[in-house]
């Protein structure tokens, strides 16, 4: 039996390299009847023409493309084979354990797991965390629908002792698994593979906690031969760049302070510098506010060798940045790659509008040294933290000692609510100017600049650093009693 499976597991990573391998002839056949009429037909059976210089423009771009897929799947599975024995030695003692997803000598997917349904002792271990969630707590959470799903795994909504959960698990007709089964394979080795991408994740969640990355809130190896896996872990909302850039600068500012360091942190791994091949918004979640990374099975330490500079050419569309090659590896390159990713994915949209004016010079630096590849991501961290650290102590407003405000009318425990209401930029609330300000006075400067503006409301709601939120207001004439608020009225000079 041992011998038959290994014989399985073996035909199912080869048959896996070989059919992605074929899928670049199966794609081009229809893409090339349907971009170019004009092509001319192939007169081998099965070829792509005489000259590869024939083909049109779009169709080269695909091959190259599912090219480039191959050799990721190819090099994911040779290297991540060393990774996890460098996760293994770093691992902290506290952290439950796991062995490499794929032994080198047997090619078969491997997992030592905490048995948290087992008496203590029954496997030399025993459950630390009381909040852990295992096969026997997975049993009793109630799905409460979908989350989203993917080209391998499927995400459901959960709630477990009144909390929501995410639940990843393999999606039997997704992507991967009809490509995997249209090869011949059996259902339980391509659910296998499949399955290694989300025991890879656990690992990796498992290595790298951070506040910015998806919290890992336990999973169930449910055994049999095909490695079924379920990880359950905090549940995000999705970023949508519509809502994005709707939303006010010091909401933005907090997603891009948030990605710069995870970036850090990816870059000073257990296990190295990590590399995000599938860097875009969908990859990221939005928990409470906080910015969190929550898909990880496309994560790596890969970095490529090289015998000179020539050889670490990192490529983007319409730019390209030259690196060092030390050691026979390029240097830095996934830090710059994580970096510039998430300067034109996010930095670009989140950070430049709507900025205090005071603040502006720091963040027009934060955007042309990232867009340059000129900081590394520690150095992008610590100067978004010297921003925060600025708007956060009221620094950013340069003042000369104490002024007291003299032009406005201060009335204690009043407010307008829904009266004098306009809109204005970096609101926090729609139909509305709801804005953080440091102080009153603060508050009153930014009023002075409003030709409409008769006053504001100073409330008791802070935002996520602890700032009040002022609404400011066209008409402050009927105001009402409330305990919470303070009304400041323009005192007008005689006409």
């Amino acid at each position: 039996m041992a011998c038959g499976r290994r014989l399985h597991l073996t035909r199912a990573v080869t048959v896996l390299l070989t059919v992605l391998g074929t899928a670049i002839v199966v794609n081009i056949s229809p893409l090339g009847s349907r971009n170019d009429r004009h092509l001319s037909p192939d007169p081998r059976p099965g070829g792509l023409g005489q000259d590869d210089q024939t083909l049109p423009a779009r169709l080269t771009a695909h091959i190259r493309d599912l090219q480039n897929e191959l050799e990721t799947k190819r090099r994911e599975i040779a290297e991540y084979k060393e990774s996890m024995d460098v996760l293994v030695s770093a691992r902290k003692p506290e952290e439950p354990k796991f062995r490499r997803l794929m032994d080198a000598r047997r090619e078969k997917l491997l997992l030592q797991v905490v048995n948290t349904d087992a008496p203590a002792g029954a496997n030399g271990t025993a459950r630390q965390d009381p909040g852990y969630i295992g096969c026997r707590e997975l049993e009793h959470i109630k799905v409460t629908g979908p989350a989203g799903s993917g080209y391998t795994k499927v995400v459901q909504k959960g709630e477990h002792n009144g909390v929501d959960v995410a639940l990843k698990s393999v999606a039997m007709s997704g992507h991967d698994m009809r490509l995997c089964l249209d090869t011949g394979m059996d259902r339980r080795d391509c659910s296998a593979l499949a399955n290694y991408k989300i025991v890879k994740e656990v690992a990796l969640l498992q290595a790298l906690a951070h506040p910015n990355i998806i919290k890992l809130l336990g999973y169930c190896f449910h055994g049999g031969e095909d490695g079924s896996v379920t990880s359950i872990m905090e549940l995000g909302g999705p970023l949508d760049i519509i809502n994005l850039l709707q939303a006010s600068w010091e909401d933005r500012f907090r997603i891009s302070l948030g990605l710069a360091q995870l970036l850090a942190h990816l870059n000073s791994s257990p296990i190295g510098p990590v590399t995000l091949h599938d860097f875009k918004l969908q990859q990221f979640v939005l928990v409470d506010g906080e910015v969190k990374l929550a898909d990880l099975d496309d994560a790596d330490s890969y970095a490529p060798n090289c015998h000179d500079d020539s050889d670490c050419t990192l490529e983007f569309p319409g730019t390209s940045f030259q690196l060092s090659c030390r050691q026979g590896t390029c240097s830095s390159w996934s830090d710059k790659s994580n970096l510039y990713n998430a300067y034109r994915y996010f930095f670009v949209y989140l950070l430049p509008f709507e900025v205090p004016e005071a603040l502006k010079p720091l963040v027009d630096e934060a955007m042309n040294k990232t867009a340059t590849l000129q900081w590394s991501s520690e150095e992008t961290a610590s100067h978004m933290e010297r921003i925060l650290d600025m708007y956060q102590s009221g620094a950013y407003l340069h003042r000369e000692g104490k002024s007291d405000i003299t032009s406005y009318k201060k009335v204690p425990q009043s407010d307008v609510p829904g009266v004098g209401d306009f809109d204005c930029l970096r609101s926090l609330s729609r139909g509305a100017c709801a804005v953080s300000v440091f102080d009153a006075q603060e508050a009153a400067s930014m009023c002075d600049r409003e030709a409409e503006c008769r006053g504001f409301v100073l409330t008791n709601r802070k935002t996520w650093i602890g700032r009040p939120v002022a609404y400011f207001k066209n008409d402050v004439s009927s105001p009402v009693e409330n305990a919470d608020t303070i009304l400041y009225t323009k005192v007008l000079a005689p006409t």
